[in-house]
């Protein structure tokens, strides 16, 4: 639904510079068509702020050197970036998942899945496994036996989720993470290495994201921890006992 700059301006706290007129989206500044809302975060981009088609462009407050190069109007801010997230909440706003199991989805008789979750098809949640309110578990995902996944979490296509695990809320797990392997522990002996049993968890606090194919490996004796508020990219190994 298209909103208006001042409409936009006014939720973001921005001041509007220039005409106030309808847009429908977002794109970059050498991509942007008249009907869309873009962003110049500092001068290394002036030169693609001056050729914009972009109907309104976010810039920061006090950027003078922008504020004459821009060829349409402006919404001031005082933070880009963050500007930009909530603009993109207004147009493309996330949603909750449907609750319920799929079919398709395996669900062990024994776990506990929150009638307001949602297991999508070919995900597993394995017997005394706990699901909170609100989480998706996405397609072929496994929440092993044991595993707890707090409220409004996010557990990604592939993901896997082992029994030793315990997710606090709003933990997002990026597709194909796997999270509870042994860690990689060997002693030197006589006859070669020997394997040192891994029998730790994982705790992963509130708010935290894992990018997709992260790994995070569970203790060798104790936890392997991951604090609140914790964001980690893409491909990350996280050892044991970290």
């Amino acid at each position: 639904m298209p909103l208006t700059l001042a409409e936009i301006g006014a939720r973001l706290g921005a001041e509007l510079m220039g005409d106030d007129v309808p847009v429908d989206g977002l794109a970059p500044l050498d991509e942007a068509g008249p009907a869309e809302l873009s962003l110049c975060a500092d001068s290394r981009r002036i030169d693609d702020l001056r050729g914009t088609r972009a109907a309104g462009v976010l810039v920061p407050s006090g950027a003078e050197d922008l504020l004459e190069a821009a060829p349409c109007a402006m919404l001031l801010v005082d933070d880009v970036r963050l500007a930009l997230a909530a603009a993109l909440e207004m147009f493309y706003p996330s949603r909750p998942p449907e609750p319920g199991v799929a079919e398709g989805a395996l669900v062990d008789l024994q776990a506990r899945v929150d009638p307001g979750a949602r297991v999508e098809p070919g995900a597993q949640v394995g017997a005394a496994a706990r699901v909170g309110k609100g989480t998706l578990i996405g397609s072929g995902a496994v929440v092993g036996p044991g595993a707890v996944v707090g409220a409004d979490c996010r557990i990604g296509a592939g993901a896997v989720v082992l029994g030793c695990c315990r997710l606090g809320d709003r933990v997002w797990i990026g597709p194909g993470c796997v999270l509870g392997s042994d860690g990689f522990g060997f002693a030197a002996g006589s006859r070669g290495l020997h394997r040192i049993p891994q029998k730790g968890t994982i705790e992963i606090d509130d708010d935290v994201e894992l990018g997709a194919n992260c790994t995070v490996d569970r203790g060798t004796l104790g936890a392997t921890s991951i604090g609140r508020g914790t964001k980690i990219d893409n491909l990350v190994q996280i050892g044991h006992n970290v």
